[in-house]
């Protein structure tokens, strides 16, 4: 019996060791951040806030039956309805908050924070799930049954199942094609934050979603709101809003068009409302010109970059300081100014 309490224990310690930290790390959302991602950080916190206040529950009894004090069927019965509600909130919270974590200001961490260990969570769960009754049995106890097969099989296949689609999905639509080096001949600019900071690719060029046609040849760089925004290149601010503000389909956009020597310009949108620092004359490579935004038709803070010619036309372009990739900065990949 000892041996038995002990397993489910660890178990529900596991719980705790994955549910805690990522409760507390996720507490970090409430700075700064926009209205989604407070939301997700509560929706977290209620989920997690609860199963963590029952996992400790079920240590407490785990370790009763191991001095010989409590009732062993008691705490199989309840751990085995536990380890398969770790696992659905996992999943719950590792799509639900992890997507309204990412729709908003804040943090970047804290939404593949919550993705990536509600995954985990929930994958260690299922495996405590299956594997409890083969454990039970050994004690004799009422609760040896094993896990009805089909189900055993059916939840971890849908569930991990579920999620292996969506990202197939969002590969589809945010990687498409990709870029072809040899059209971007283009230089002499450089990544249009400051050195030393990274940027996630959302977009780059030729996906499925969005980049086509006359935004074939942009970028979308998932940087935190306030993150100040440089000139990719030198030149001459032609356009400059910043009075807008919120986000969705039908929200007017905030942005900054700087003409270069050669008469192509840069277009930065998503700007922060009133963050433009200003709205006529020259910038210097490397000078700040804004700063990140959520603004627009926009799913997160991030900055859509493309260059046009002088007929208005989106043109390939490279990065100098893109070292790898042939200074064309490819879709989910980070990158470093100045690197």
């Amino acid at each position: 019996m000892s041996e038995v309490a002990k397993h489910v224990r660890w178990c529900h310690t596991g719980a705790i060791l994955v549910m805690g930290p990522t409760l507390l790390f996720a507490l970090g959302g409430f700075v700064g951040a926009g209205s989604e991602m407070v939301w997700g950080v509560v929706l977290q916190l209620a989920v997690y806030g609860t199963l963590l206040g029952l996992a400790a529950w079920m240590v407490t009894a785990a370790r009763a039956v191991e001095r010989g004090e409590g009732d062993l069927d008691s705490v199989l019965t309840h751990s085995r309805r536990l380890f398969l509600a770790y696992a659905l909130c996992g999943f719950f919270v590792a799509w639900a908050g992890g997507f309204l974590t990412m729709a908003s200001c804040g943090p970047r961490y804290v939404s593949p924070l919550l993705h990536w260990t509600g995954l985990l969570g929930a994958a260690l769960a299922l495996w405590a799930w299956i594997t409890l009754p083969g454990k039970a049995a050994s004690a004799g106890g009422d609760h040896g049954e094993p896990v009805d097969t089909g189900w055993a099989i059916a939840t971890p296949t849908l569930l991990f199942g579920l999620s292996a689609i969506a990202w197939i999905v969002f590969a589809i639509l945010l990687v498409g094609s990709g870029p072809d080096p040899d059209e971007h001949t283009n230089t002499g600019f450089d990544l249009p934050w400051p050195d030393g900071k990274s940027a996630w690719v959302i977009q780059g060029n030729n996906t499925n979603h969005n980049h086509t046609g006359d935004e074939e040849y942009a970028w979308d760089f998932r940087l935190r709101c306030g993150t100040p925004v440089h000139a990719a290149k030198g030149g001459v601010i032609t356009t400059a809003v910043d009075s807008n503000d919120g986000h969705g389909d039908g929200v007017s956009n905030n942005k900054i068009f700087v003409r270069h020597d050669d008469d192509t310009v840069a277009h930065y949108l998503h700007i922060k409302k009133d963050s433009i620092v200003k709205t006529s004359g020259r910038v210097e490579k490397g000078e700040k010109i804004a700063e990140v935004g959520n603004v627009g038709n926009s799913l997160t803070g991030h900055i859509h970059f493309v260059v046009v010619d002088s007929s208005g036309t989106n043109i390939p372009v490279k990065f100098d300081d893109v070292e790898r990739h042939d200074g064309v900065p490819r879709a989910f990949r980070w990158y470093w100014a100045g690197k």
